[in-house]
């Protein structure tokens, strides 16, 4: 399995967030529908900012309200799998999906969260049933985590066909481009690769991975003048990294 763990926790996090606000649309709002939304939002708010103590007392007072907000489990699940609460997030996300079934948010948020649980197959069921949600407003957020989870898993060929359903539907999800550019270098198709990577440095941020990558792409084709470029990059903005490490262990060979 390869070491993609941290990319997918930091990276899903903010994925899964966006996943959080895709609840079907209801009847019209109420004084107190608004204020349980309310309570919802600043929830999720204080999450994105780290402040799980105030997360936590927002949602709860959200699901004191009203212990139908199915929006609410969904962001509690979340939430609890950040504090390594994993028992509490399945359960909340479980909830979320037996209070309303065509949530994709939370099927999305809970595939993930059993991906990272190593629960491959079960996470594939619920990506699969988001997307099959006609009305979900964000389906390349599903597919990017299935294409994520099944790399993770060891299964490229899934694994790029997620993601290339992702890219059909938004052609600048950052992570699914890095991956992309990954899956064509391990499979040795290095002029795809290459595209994929370019697209990506259109989109994404400089990172240790991207730059090593971008590296090794460019040493395969022979471009030595852009394969030192990534090396310079790599090694002045991440000179701790192990991706340097990596790359001066290769000029030794």
């Amino acid at each position: 399995m390869k070491d993609t763990t941290l990319l997918l926790t930091s990276t899903v996090l903010i994925l899964l967030l966006a996943g959080c606000g895709t609840q079907p649309a209801t009847e019209p709002e109420g004084p107190e529908d608004r204020l349980v939304n309310q309570y919802i939002r600043l929830g999720i708010g204080y999450m994105q900012e780290g402040k799980f103590d105030l997360a936590m007392a927002r949602l709860t007072r959200a699901l004191e309200l009203d212990p139908s907000a199915a929006e609410a489990h969904d962001a509690l699940g979340v939430l609890h799998e950040q504090l390594t609460q994993y028992e509490e997030a399945e359960a909340s996300f479980r909830k979320a999906i037996r209070l309303q079934p065509d949530f994709s948010g939370a099927r999305t948020n809970f595939g993930s969260f059993l991906c990272r649980r190593g629960r491959v197959k079960e996470a594939e069921e619920q990506f699969q049933a988001a997307v099959a949600n006609p009305l979900y407003e964000n389906p390349e957020i599903a597919y990017t985590n299935a294409g994520l989870c099944l790399y993770q898993a060891d299964d490229l060929d899934k694994a790029e066909n997620y993601l290339r359903r992702a890219l059909q539907i938004n052609p600048k999800v950052d992570i699914a481009l890095l991956r992309m550019a990954d899956i064509s270098f391990q499979t040795r198709r290095f002029l795809p690769a290459r595209a994929y990577m370019q697209r990506y440095t259109e989109v994404g941020p400089q990172t240790p991975e991207s730059l090593w990558l971008g590296f090794r792409i460019e040493d395969e084709l022979g471009d030595r003048d852009t394969a030192s470029k990534y090396a310079m990059l790599l090694e002045a903005n991440f000179p701790d990294s192990r991706e340097v490490r990596l790359l001066q262990e290769n000029r030794q060979r």
